[in-house]
């Protein structure tokens, strides 16, 4: 066994043992309660293609009159939208950056349109 391992898990068990002074839980019995209350203890991780949504930077962004967008200094012409006049923009370090319409949930939103830095 590595000499940290011993150490770490005795940190992790006393941590664990403690008992917090205002709910009465330790964390342990804390996380066991969260089935029975149906609530999430912990989340899975997402689907691998949904990864670099939920990796990125989202920020939001306002809509001119004439479709455009300033973002990085410049001005962008994006597609056509609904009566919105914010968009949220997506930037992922590896594929650029992409607006999107709304916030996404658990699935890719529509994109519209993909620019390079």
């Amino acid at each position: 066994m590595p000499p940290h391992s011993s150490c770490s898990t005795a940190r992790f068990n006393a941590k664990n043992a403690t008992v917090c002074r205002t709910k009465g839980f330790s964390p342990n019995a804390r996380l066991g309660k969260c089935p029975r209350q149906k609530r999430t203890a912990t989340r899975p991780c997402p689907p691998a293609s949904l990864l670099d949504l939920h990796l990125a930077l989202h920020m939001k962004r306002r809509v001119n009159t004439d479709n455009q967008i300033d973002f990085l200094g410049q001005s962008w012409h994006i597609l056509q939208l609904n009566d919105q006049h914010h968009l949220i923009i997506i930037l992922c370090a590896s594929s650029g950056w992409s607006p999107i319409a709304a916030p996404p949930l658990n699935n890719w939103p529509e994109i519209l349109g993909n620019y390079t830095l």
